[in-house]
């Protein structure tokens, strides 16, 4: 049962440092894709969605607005609130010129903020496939000790 326990979890390794490869290779591509989403989802704005949820906290979060700008919401007439620099003294006209909303669009800073901390999802998935090798170890150690009795 222990021999079967330590297989279960060197499958789980190979799959897991499987795709750490494949997200090492491919992380390059990460650019076009997280602009397609937010161009997507800037365009199809709706408060009541999950998808404007998601842009309402990027826009909150990173003090951006819009995909490339705020006029990514010209279409729409008014900016989001999530785009005010200030929510009480919003002007909410989609234009860079407005000093009241965020001027810079949310694609290049989600994008660096997505790659400055990939590293940190490097590193502890790192972590976590030490501490599997550790107790692929243990389980081995303890089905050889439990034969010997």
């Amino acid at each position: 049962m222990i021999n079967t326990y330590a297989c279960f979890i060197f499958v789980l390794l190979i799959v897991q440092i499987a795709i750490l490869v494949v997200a090492f290779v491919y992380k390059g591509s990460i650019k076009p894709d997280v602009e397609k989403l937010l161009v997507n989802n800037v365009h199809g704005y709706d408060n009541s969605t999950e998808f404007a949820k998601f842009v309402n906290y990027v826009q909150t979060n990173l003090k951006c607005c819009g995909a490339s700008g705020p006029e990514d919401y010209k279409q729409r007439g008014e900016v989001p609130e999530s785009c005010c620099r200030k929510k009480e003294l919003c002007v909410k006209l989609p234009s860079t010129t407005n000093i009241s909303i965020y001027s810079e669009g949310c694609n290049k800073k989600l994008i660096s903020f997505l790659e400055s901390h990939m590293k940190w999802v490097g590193y502890g998935s790192l972590i976590v496939c030490l501490i599997e090798i550790i107790g692929i170890i243990f389980a081995c150690m303890l089905a050889s000790s439990a034969r010997k009795y």
